[in-house]
């Protein structure tokens, strides 16, 4: 208890700059400890299933280009031959992800709801909790299975077991179960499941689970024992070949809790924060150690003293780091409480759904242990193990100036603090200009003032019918019919030859269907030849990233071939971005959409006035040919903000997390000042007896810190420079970092130090030099 009140008043002898220090330490562990809850969340994605080790994942790669693409699923027979041929696999499940919005009514109440369809075994595999019900029978296909908050806004607070749903228009479902809403950090996501057979009847192809060749589902494993990976790894790379031998699909094998951090590269952004995370760290500690160094003329001669009434070095070391433990506990408390205050306004920045609950698991709980320990134990190094280390003589010695090494360790540490600021403001800078690239990326088309419909029911029949209606309003410019958004085109790949085209050479291309109203409608530009025409069967557009790969130097009259059907190029296009905005423009065939199903989307250009007048008619009109959909106009943009989200997220939080840096540097140098201040003032007295003007006095005290600050810029510019120019290579479209973003960090740095500063300088150097030098 002595020892406690010791702390305390010794803590309350220098209370500005001991509170400054606490403050540091304490913003600094705030944005540590966020930066961990981030982490924690993204690493535990995936990983809340009972049999996560056990389960994996299939993939088909398609190689031929110039890099395998991997399509994050395989044929649906990968399944069944898995399970059939590989005792070591216990189940399997297939699933068309929930992509799109389907159609849910019960009781004239209609939902538009993320449905997947599935094999009911993947309730077998995963551990999606049941509030209701079960997942139903397998045979059974006319049954549903839906999630919590579904089941509110269909049925209220009652059990639905039991209960028809019908299903897009199209057949009746019986409610066989009701989930706990998916959590946040699953990348398996619905909102509704239903038997995977139903893809049967929608495609009218009953044989379309038993190909080979369509790689649109996402294929699971369940294993008998998780050593059995990698048998199954081994075993599936070439069963495609077994049945398609110049198949250029490969098979590849993952385990399911590692897909979503490696294969989908979220890793990335996990390293560069937690990077970013131990950086400020590492600031505010060695500022905390800065402060120390600062004191540590009281510090020795109050060491000396213990020394000469008897004290032995191990005492001294306890009472430093029992001083060092209490600030690093009122830090660290002060961060907690902060943090978990503060936690629902960071989910809702980042929009993200982190819960503290997730956190209270022994391993986040030894590394928040671990943290604070190595936190305390880093913070009292130097006054732990060097000051205590001098003899009593030395200790004693006058003000103790002998001691060099104090003065070079605190320029070091402040180099290091600068270098830190400076690669994390400059990284900061860097990584916004590019994702503000990306979001003023030319693409080659327009998505302003462009709305979209879903085409749902008989609207896909009567797709030219609603787009005559809507050419009837002046607001109304052009429309067109696309079998998918831009954003998200699907990919053929195999089966493409033409004239003289390298037997070795497999290219993979996007497949696109559109009516022939697409240019004028998203203003693509035509570079060579004409679109199709309206009713124009069997003729192809390309894009000039495609027309580069053909190689031909006239396209005119002349046709290329895809598996058995010849396509006659009516133009070139010129190259627009489509999909991932980031990625290299990939080569794209535009083909007539002839049929029904090709019909998914309507692309609407709007004029810029009576904006809500026009999407009212839009909707109207939409109605009017197929009352059973809810209809809901939809502005492109938004599709390409949510797009973009994780690159905006990433903005966000390094910018936030940049502001926390600058706030521990200034609260760090502040109190550094404070304490140099102090142990300058009878020097500052004598200069000031003597004549010196105040702001010579200013300058002297600053100039070891620009010299610090020129320093670390040498230090600091290449190094960041390369490490973004490195992080760049994963954009197809990036900026170039020029030095000067790096030195604009530089100078706003050694600016905000100057500043800092001069203001303890000046607030030193004005006092009456009489109370400087009243002890003398």
């Amino acid at each position: 208890m002595n020892t406690i009140t010791y702390i305390f008043r010794k803590l309350q002898k220098d209370k500005v700059p001991n509170y400054l220090g606490i403050a540091g330490l304490a913003t600094g562990l705030i944005c540590v400890l966020y930066i961990f809850f981030w982490v924690t969340n993204e690493i535990n994605y995936d990983r809340f299933h009972e049999n996560t080790d056990e389960i994996f994942v299939v993939h088909a790669i398609m190689e031929g280009g110039d890099e395998p693409i991997n399509f994050h699923g395989a044929p649906p027979a990968v399944a069944t031959a898995l399970q059939n041929e590989h005792p070591q696999v216990t189940n399997t499940a297939r699933m068309m992800p929930a992509f799109a919005e389907w159609m849910l009514s019960y009781n004239g109440e209609k939902q538009m709801r993320y449905t997947a369809f599935a094999d009911y075994s993947i309730f077998d595999i995963f551990s999606f909790e049941f509030i209701y019900g079960s997942p139903g029978e397998p045979t059974v296909r006319n049954q549903i299975v839906i999630t919590e908050s579904t089941a509110i806004n269909l049925f209220g607070d009652k059990n639905p077991v039991g209960e028809i749903i019908n299903f897009n228009n199209m057949e009746n479902l019986v409610v066989a179960g009701v989930i706990k809403d998916i959590p946040h950090n699953s990348s398996i996501q619905f909102q509704a499941l239903i038997p995977l057979e139903m893809i049967t009847t929608i495609f009218e192809n009953e044989s379309f689970l038993n190909t080979w060749y369509n790689n649109a589902f996402m294929t699971f494993g369940l294993l008998n024992d998780a050593k059995s990976f990698p048998v199954i790894e081994e075993a599936v790379k070439n069963r495609i070949q077994q049945v398609y031998p110049d198949s250029t699909n490969f098979l590849r094998a993952y385990k399911f809790k590692n897909t979503w951090l490696y294969e989908m590269n979220n890793i990335r952004n996990i390293r560069i924060f937690s990077f970013i995370g131990l950086l400020i760290l590492l600031t505010a500690i060695l500022n905390f150690i800065n402060l120390n160094t600062a004191r540590s003329a009281r510090q020795v001669k109050e060491n000396g003293i213990r020394k000469s009434l008897g004290a032995v070095k191990s005492n001294l070391i306890k009472i430093v780091y029992s001083e060092i433990s209490v600030v690093c506990l009122i830090a660290f408390s002060m961060a907690l409480v902060v943090t978990i205050i503060g936690l629902p306004k960071f989910n809702q920045f980042i929009n993200k759904e982190i819960e503290l609950t997730s956190l209270l698991h022994w391993a986040p709980l030894s590394i928040l242990t671990l943290l604070l320990f190595i936190t305390i134990l880093l913070s009292g190094l130097y006054p732990a193990i060097v000051l205590s280390g001098y003899s009593p003589v030395q200790s004693l010695r006058s003000s103790f100036q002998s001691i060099k090494n104090r003065g070079i360790l605190r320029n070091s540490l402040i180099i290091t603090i600068f270098v830190m600021s400076i690669a994390l403001l400059g990284s900061t800078f860097v990584i916004n200009n590019q994702i503000s690239h990306l979001q003023k990326l030319d693409l080659g088309f327009t998505k302003d003032q462009i709305v979209y419909v879903r085409l749902n029911g008989q609207l896909q029949s009567q797709a030219s019918t609603l787009q005559n209606e809507l050419s009837r309003n002046p607001n109304i410019l052009s429309t067109a019919v696309l079998s998918n958004l831009p954003n998200a085109i699907g990919n053929n790949g195999e089966g493409w030859n033409w004239e003289n085209r390298n037997i070795e050479f497999r290219p993979l291309v996007f497949n696109w269907y559109t009516s022939h109203d697409l240019l004028e409608t998203l203003e693509v530009e035509l570079n060579e030849g004409t679109f199709f025409r309206e009713n124009q069967q069997n003729a192809v557009v390309i894009n000039r990233t495609f027309a580069r790969m053909i190689g031909w130097d006239n396209f005119q009259g002349r046709s290329i071939t895809n598996w058995d059907n010849s396509y006659e190029i009516a133009g070139v296009v010129e190259d627009f971005h489509f999909n991932n905005i980031g990625t290299a423009t990939e080569p794209i065939a535009i083909f007539p959409a002839a049929r029904d199903w090709d019909a998914n989307f309507l692309a609407i250009k709007i004029a810029s006035q009576n904006i809500s007048e026009t999407l009212s008619y839009i909707r109207d009109k939409a109605i009017n040919i197929e009352p059973a959909f809810p209809i809901q106009p939809t502005f492109l943009e938004h599709e390409y903000r949510v797009m973009l989200e994780p690159e905006n997220n990433l903005k966000k939080l390094i910018s936030i997390f940049t502001l926390f840096a600058i706030i521990v540097l200034t609260l760090g140098l502040t109190g550094l000042i404070m304490f140099m201040a102090e142990q300058k003032t009878k020097e500052i007295g004598i200069r000031k007896s003597l004549g010196e003007e105040t702001h010579s006095i200013i300058l002297r005290l600053l100039k070891p810190f620009i010299i610090a600050g020129l320093i670390s810029s040498i230090i600091a510019i290449p190094l960041s420079w390369y490490a973004m120019s490195r992080w760049l290579e994963n954009y197809a479209q990036r900026i170039t970092p020029g030095i000067d973003t790096f030195l604009f960090a530089s100078a706003i740095t050694i600016l905000l130090a100057i500043i800092t500063v001069s203001i303890q300088s000046w607030n030193a150097a004005r006092k009456n030099p009489i109370h400087a030098l009243r002890n003398e």
